[in-house]
């Protein structure tokens, strides 16, 4: 069950908690009207706060940020962001840096001619080691082999 105020359930039937994969798309478009009309009562799952940590992550992603940083830039605890983010989103926020890392990490083996370790830094991995592990447990390929795939079917 959504604990959200009525006005914001009420926006095209759907709530933060109900959207998966557009989830961020409908949270970082809410109108500020209705964001700024939230009581205290729901305090604890006000959805700018992560469209804000959304945004944050987006901006640092080719950085080594953690979980800790972005609750230290949106100034709340590490617990009471984790807890947001799985309301809203149904992931942890370390699913979503990730998510996001590897995000960028897909453009710019498509899109550049980078090599691994390249990539691997930009999107804020510590090593090609670590970066060519998370993407094939994630993508279900390697890196070389993703970007091999798609640029043969070019």
């Amino acid at each position: 069950t959504s604990r959200l105020p009525s006005d914001l359930a009420a926006l095209g039937g759907k709530t933060p908690v109900e959207i998966s994969g557009e989830g961020i798309a409908f949270v970082l478009s809410l109108p500020w009207d209705i964001v700024d009309g939230v009581t205290a009562a729901h305090d604890d799952i006000l959805p700018f706060d992560i469209a804000d940590a959304v945004r944050f992550i987006h901006a640092h992603a080719g950085r080594a940020i953690t979980v800790d940083d972005v609750a230290r830039q949106m100034t709340v605890s590490r617990r009471q962001l984790e807890r947001r983010f799985r309301l809203a989103l149904g992931r942890s926020i370390l699913d979503e840096i990730l998510r996001i890392r590897l995000d960028r990490a897909r453009q710019l083996l498509l899109e550049t001619e980078l090599t691994l370790p390249q990539i691997a830094t930009a999107c804020g991995f510590s090593s090609a080691s670590y970066f060519n592990v998370v993407f094939r447990k994630a993508v279900r390929d390697t890196p070389g082999a993703f970007r091999s795939s798609y640029t043969q079917s070019i």
